[in-house]
Parts: C-alpha cells; structure tokens; sequence
C-alpha cells in the first residue's frame, strides 16, 4: 500500500512539473492541444480532430479580421475605408460568436486571443 502511495504520488509531481514547464502561450496551439487531448462525444453529437481544428482556426482567422477592422477605422481617413473596417469588424464579430456557439455545443475548447502569427503580422 505505501508503494503504491508513493507511486501515485510521484506520478502527479511528474505531470504537473512537465504542465508547468510547457512555454505554450500561443492561445491556439493551447486551444488545439486541450482538443487534442479530449474525447470528442457530447450526448449524440461527436467531433473529429479535423472540425476541432477548424473551428480554432477559424475563430483564430475572424480575430485577426475583427482587429485589421478596428485598426482601419482607427487609422485611415478614408471615409471609405473606415467603413469598410467598420463593416468587417462587425461581420467578423458576428461570424466569430457563431463559431464559437458551435464549439460550446460540440465542447471544443477555442483560443481567447489570436495567435502569435497573426498577431505578428
């Protein structure tokens, strides 16, 4: 009994020394590796890693649309183009809570901030 006391024990040092190691802050590659780990079956519905994935990076692709969107309303003087920036933006915003409604049904964790990429560029 003590063995397996101290076994368990050693085996949950372990897993949180190498969860706490991770230097994973890009919130997508967070987001695809908790879809990854998961089992992908709600009731009825189930979700294969490809739709996981789509989901992320789709939300992942309307962040970025949704922040060039704000960036051009902020930026131009273009009564033209802060329209469109504006109109993106709200497209996107509204694209993006439909993705993530479908996520919270299929129980498909999605990122809270656009990836490192995008926020690259």
């Amino acid at each position: 009994m003590k063995n397996h006391s101290i076994f368990c024990f050693v085996a949950v040092v372990t897993s949180l020394f190498f969860a706490c190691g991770s230097s994973n802050t890009d919130s997508v590659e967070q987001a695809n590796d908790m879809n990854d780990k998961k089992t992908h079956q709600v009731l009825w519905m189930t979700i294969d890693d490809n739709d996981a994935k789509f989901l992320v990076e789709a939300s992942d692709a309307s962040m970025m649309e949704i922040e060039a969107g704000n960036l051009a309303q902020q930026k131009s003087t273009n009564k033209s183009v802060v329209d469109f920036g504006k109109m993106m933006s709200t497209e996107h915003a509204n694209a993006n809570t439909e993705i993530q409604s479908v996520a919270s049904m299929k129980s498909v964790t999605m990122p809270t901030s656009m990836s490192e990429d995008h926020m690259k560029n």
